[in-house]
């Protein structure tokens, strides 16, 4: 595996391990400061702000005439009754090629 892909997949497991639900109020300020570290270690600027759902992050990468906006969300829905899980929620899983881990493809990802 190529070292950015593997990379990628690292920094994904170390966000889909945070149990970052908005509903019950719980690890939104730990996956907003592992965003601000992943971009920081990236080359960009980054600042935290507060939220009226949880804390965002805003990352800038030098001056011109282009902007580029990612939006992303770290929260995800509560994870029900593991117990109905193929592996557990909040651990990035490979199956038959594909990750599964709570957020892992819509907003951690």
């Amino acid at each position: 595996m190529d070292d950015a892909v593997s990379r990628g997949r690292d920094d994904l497991a170390r966000l889909v391990a945070i149990p970052s639900v908005s509903a019950e109020g719980r690890g939104l300020n730990e996956a907003a400061t592992l965003v601000r570290d992943l971009l920081d270690d990236a080359g960009f600027v980054t600042e935290i702000h507060p939220g009226s759902v949880g804390p965002f992050v805003v990352g800038t990468a030098g001056e011109g005439p282009l902007t580029v906006v990612i939006y992303n969300h770290s929260d995800v829905q509560p994870e029900g009754d593991a117990a109905l899980w193929l592996s557990p929620p909040y651990t990035l899983t490979e199956r038959d090629g594909r990750l599964y881990g709570r957020g892992a493809a819509d907003d951690k990802g």
